[in-house]
């Protein structure tokens, strides 16, 4: 039994001295085992290989395909289409403006009006300016705020309208603080 407890001994013993030697060895051997579960766990084992294999790969993998492009250009194409669709002007670039008086000031008589979406705002406060005969006019969209005379009536027209008219109110003075 003493042999035996000998044999052990000496086998251990060469063992550690082995490790010691292989140690540095060891940890890097270690560090690839490692990593190669992890890719295999990951599913990207088999790719890899099949690059270090053959290098020409690498090159074949960063160049698109021709089904790949196309099916990007399919998905830029269905992105955009929603909001195209969203901020379609009429086909004749003109929309409806229906004028709503406010307080003590002239009720237009018709009190609507066509005018192109490219325009600013401010084209609509002259318009009403000299249809009014006054120096001063307060308009308000939905009768809720007053745009900035920059702003595009198309814009406006794309994001206030109802039942496909822009609802323009107007005052002599402040309506609404």
């Amino acid at each position: 039994m003493s042999r035996f407890l000998e044999s052990e001994g000496s086998s251990t013993a060469s063992s550690i001295d082995n490790s010691e030697d292989d140690n540095k060895s060891g940890t890097v051997q270690d560090r690839l085992n490692f990593l190669s579960r992890r890719l295999g766990q990951l599913g990207l084992e088999k790719d890899e290989d099949e690059n270090v294999e053959n290098p020409k790969s690498t090159t074949e993998w960063t160049e698109p395909r021709p089904d790949e492009l196309r099916r990007e250009e399919e998905a830029k194409e269905t992105s955009t289409k929603p909001t195209e669709q969203r901020v379609k002007m009429p086909s004749d670039d003109k929309i409806l403006i229906r004028f709503q008086a406010i307080g003590m000031i002239e009720q237009l008589n018709p009190n609507s009006a066509k005018i192109t979406a490219k325009q600013p705002f401010s084209v609509v406060v002259t318009f009403l300016q000299k249809r009014l005969r006054v120096a001063n006019v307060h308009c308000y969209v939905n009768n809720s705020f007053t745009p900035a005379p920059q702003q595009i009536v198309g814009d406006l027209w794309n994001m206030f309208k109802v039942q496909n008219e822009l609802i323009i109110s107007y005052c002599s003075s402040v309506a609404f603080g």
